[in-house]
């Protein structure tokens, strides 16, 4: 799959610390050797308050995932979890009950990290795999054909 100047994406990082986490940019350009210049959304440049430019490999980038709306999560569903400016895949290991749905939370655990935080479910989406321009987005292997 090629990308345009201009297409949203996300990023995945290959980089210590960050595996397992997508962050959204927009291409910038093509370059050779399915490279690509991207700009990230919300990662910003160290030296200076300007969006972070950087070349990533077609094997690093992705379409952004299509929203599936969801009112609960399930204890084992993988997720992504929004934090740090980015998407970091986990899998929900419990629930935080509350007085109200708006400060219900599920606890994550993060496959990379080990870590566990609790989140909203506005902070959650479900996990999905871009593998061969289909989105995967179940243990069953339901596929939803990519449109990017």
């Amino acid at each position: 799959m090629a990308f345009h100047r201009g297409d949203q994406v996300e990023i995945m990082s290959k980089e210590e610390g960050f595996q397992g986490s997508y962050f959204h940019a927009t291409v910038v350009t093509k370059l050779e050797n399915d490279e690509y210049i991207v700009q990230f959304k919300t990662l910003l440049e160290d030296d200076k308050p300007a969006p972070l430019r950087q070349v990533h490999t077609l094997d690093e980038i992705r379409p952004i995932p299509p929203e599936i709306p969801r009112k609960k999560f399930y204890v084992k569903q993988k997720v992504d979890a929004y934090e740090g400016d980015g998407w970091w895949v986990g899998t929900i290991t419990g629930m935080e009950e509350a007085e109200s749905e708006e400060e219900f939370k599920y606890t994550v655990r993060f496959q990379t990290t080990e870590e566990q935080r609790s989140f909203k479910l506005e902070n959650l989406r479900v996990h999905q795999e871009w593998v061969n321009s289909n989105w995967i987005f179940s243990k069953r292997g339901r596929k939803k054909k990519g449109t990017a």
